[in-house]
């Protein structure tokens, strides 16, 4: 590892694009369990697990585009929150199909938020102009 930079600068994008892969299968896989009403330890913790993790998926997403390392651009930022958005979208829609599971717009919008923030952290690491 070189000095001066963390763990998670020095991997390759590829790398990134598995770990997205691998993070979508475990969303498609948690939204396909039938509800089984698990006790509340907060007002909202769903909407707090739904914006962790998105923000995580934005994470592996941004870790994807090759300039991750120096910086990804404002327009690199930008499609990787659409395909977090979509990515929530479809996830809600799928999750119409399984029992005890309903279609919430307040989920997508806590996926977004938490994706918006991971993207912003990692714009303002390192930021990179276009």
């Amino acid at each position: 590892m070189m000095a001066g930079r963390g763990f998670w600068s020095n991997i390759d994008c590829r790398i990134y694009r598995v770990f997205a892969l691998l993070w979508m299968g475990f969303i498609f896989y948690m939204s396909h369990q039938p509800s089984v009403g698990l006790p509340s330890m907060m007002p909202g913790q769903d909407k707090v697990f739904h914006f962790f993790v998105y923000a995580i998926l934005a994470f592996f997403i941004a870790g994807s585009f090759p300039s991750f390392v120096k910086g990804i651009s404002f327009k690199e930022a930008q499609v990787a929150g659409l395909f977090v958005l979509l990515y929530a979208i479809s996830d809600e829609f799928h999750q119409s199909f399984i029992p005890g599971r309903y279609p919430s717009m307040a989920d997508v919008l806590a996926d977004c938020l938490g994706g918006a923030l991971a993207l912003w952290l990692v714009c303002s690491k390192h930021p990179k102009n276009s």
